[in-house]
């Protein structure tokens, strides 16, 4: 349920997309935690899935095209050991920093809660259809580090590029041009957070929680297109995926799953941003390559209704 930049196992993963309100500000959470191993010079395959479900259809263009276009960028090559994710964030240009990452250390299993609180139904309410900062933009990128990762947060790849240097050289992954061209053409103008890590045994990642300001807030995103073998992402091809999805908002929902969360120590930050109830599912199937889009309406209004996208400008021309 993400793309890396050299072949990595990715798997239970659990993702939440969902309202908040930050004092009268209404802003977006993008919440992921997963079990990552770096397998980049590994023979040993990941496992997989084999069941398979029927296929949802794809919507293109419509309210998941964005609209935008962008010149390929040319970066450089180097050996390295690291490996990374790469995930897009539709914030407005130039909002978000490092303070937009919430620390979890108080509630390291509230994604594992939300899960808990969506299992005993397992409900989808519709099908899946295919279908900070003042300034204009982030002069560089920032790098920081959040548990196992080091994180470079760019508004364009070649920002990535240029920061690269600052990332810790066991965590470090070699540049991938193809990858990042690729991003640049799909995702013009968002925000890139590049979680570089080095772990080769399975590792339990804490969860990583942001908030941002959408550029369409009338969506929920979740960045799930699919790729762990270091080459761009096929967007026709079908992948198993293996997660659990929440979404919530700011209102109380009539047919949600109300969340226990068990950490006692959670912050007063944490409970007032996170939703007392979910709407949420367990994907265990093949689905056609994509990210995940929410109407905000809808989850205002109890329905789980996932559109699964592909980039907003996957069908531009170059």
């Amino acid at each position: 349920m993400c793309v890396s930049l050299r072949p990595a196992h990715f798997s239970k993963t659990k993702g939440l997309t969902a309202e908040a309100k930050m004092g009268r500000k209404t802003v977006h959470l993008l919440g992921y935690q997963n079990t990552v191993a770096n397998t980049a010079g590994d023979s040993r395959s990941s496992p997989t899935h084999r069941r398979q479900m029927t296929g949802p259809s794809r919507r293109r263009g419509g309210a998941a095209d964005f609209g935008w276009d962008d010149a390929p960028v040319k970066v450089k090559s180097d050996d390295s050991n690291g490996n990374a994710m790469l995930l897009p964030i539709p914030a407005k240009p130039g909002t978000m920093s490092e303070d937009n990452v919430l620390d979890t250390s108080s509630a390291p299993n509230f994604l594992k809660n939300m899960e808990t609180a969506i299992s005993p139904r397992m409900r989808t309410l519709g099908g899946i259809r295919r279908g900070g900062r003042g300034a204009d933009s982030m002069k560089k990128a920032i790098v920081f580090d959040h548990d196992i990762y080091t994180v470079v947060l760019a508004s364009t790849p070649a920002q990535i590029a240029k920061a690269l240097k600052q990332v810790p050289e066991h965590r470090r992954p070699p540049l991938n041009k193809e990858m990042f061209d690729a991003y640049a053409k799909w995702y013009k103008g968002w925000t890139f957070a590049f979680c570089c890590f080095d772990t080769v045994d399975e590792a339990n990642a804490k969860p990583l929680l942001w908030w941002y300001e959408p550029s369409r807030p009338e969506f929920l995103f979740f960045p799930a297109l699919d790729g762990h073998d270091g080459n761009v992402p096929n967007l026709q091809a079908e992948v198993t995926v293996d997660h659990a999805l929440m979404v919530g908002c700011t209102s109380d929902l009539k047919l949600g799953s109300t969340v226990d969360y068990t950490d006692a120590g959670m912050s007063a930050q944490l409970r007032t941003l996170l939703p007392r109830q979910v709407l949420g599912h367990q994907y265990n199937q093949k689905l056609p390559n994509g990210d995940f889009l929410f109407r905000v309406e809808d989850v205002r209004n109890s329905e789980f209704k996932p559109s699964r996208a592909l980039p907003p400008g996957a069908s531009k021309k170059k």
